[in-house]
């Protein structure tokens, strides 16, 4: 991992050349070329919780999927009917197309 990220910073440093840029993207590059151990830690960091985000991500959406699938599953009919409560008397007003049974 050293190796790769010294070639790919040394990479970095020389694509961006020393005309008219900036002093501190410079030395960063230029620090993070030199000092492959310390930019592999801090790549290495990176990619672990990129993956841990990945990961989580999968999770809850496996998690929805089997959730919907076991409702599926348990709730397998067409149509679902409840008797009213008390207060109403289970007719339909009007303008309350969407009502439900």
């Amino acid at each position: 991992m050293p190796r790769l990220t010294a070639i790919v910073f040394r990479f970095f440093a020389v694509r961006r050349g020393t005309k008219n840029a900036h002093a501190m993207p410079t030395l960063a590059l230029a620090r993070l070329a030199n000092a492959p151990g310390q930019a592999s830690i801090a790549m290495g960091s990176v990619l672990s919780s990129f993956t841990l985000i990945v990961a989580m991500a999968i999770m809850v959406v496996n998690f929805r999927v089997s959730v919907v699938d076991w409702l599926e599953h348990l709730l397998s009919a067409d149509v679902y009917a409840r008797i009213a409560a008390k207060r109403r008397h289970g007719r339909l007003e009007a303008g309350s197309a969407g009502a439900s049974l």
